[in-house]
């Protein structure tokens, strides 16, 4: 009988163990997961906003052409650039942290064979 029997089902650490993703970078799948939730209440807020067609344009006629000019926006909620400000900032702060691992790990192992006689 195996592990995960025995205990009642499986372990939540063992889908991590066999991951594609190295196990120092696994708590970034937390950070991606919040920057996916983000960016679905974004899409939430602003449907409901886009469906009230938030642009008014008008007609004005001229002796040569006619021409249509925006006579209205409609202010975007203020969740809109919050949420997408998070969203943003949370990936730029994931890619940051994957990238500055990454390249520490490398060049941390050449400084270290450089001081090795």
């Amino acid at each position: 009988m195996g592990q995960a029997q025995r205990s009642g089902g499986p372990r939540p650490d063992d889908a991590m163990s066999e991951s594609w993703l190295p196990q120092h970078q696994e708590h970034a799948l937390y950070t991606a997961a919040h920057i996916d939730a983000q960016i679905l209440r974004l899409g939430q807020v602003l449907h409901p906003y886009l469906a009230a067609d938030p642009l008014k344009l008008a007609q004005r006629l001229t002796p040569t052409t006619e021409e249509v000019v925006l006579a209205a926006i409609a202010p975007l909620p203020q969740a809109v650039p919050r949420l997408f400000a998070d969203a943003l900032n949370q990936t730029r702060n994931l890619m940051e942290h994957c990238c500055s691992r990454r390249s520490s790990r490398s060049w941390g192992a050449i400084w270290i064979a450089k001081r090795l006689p």
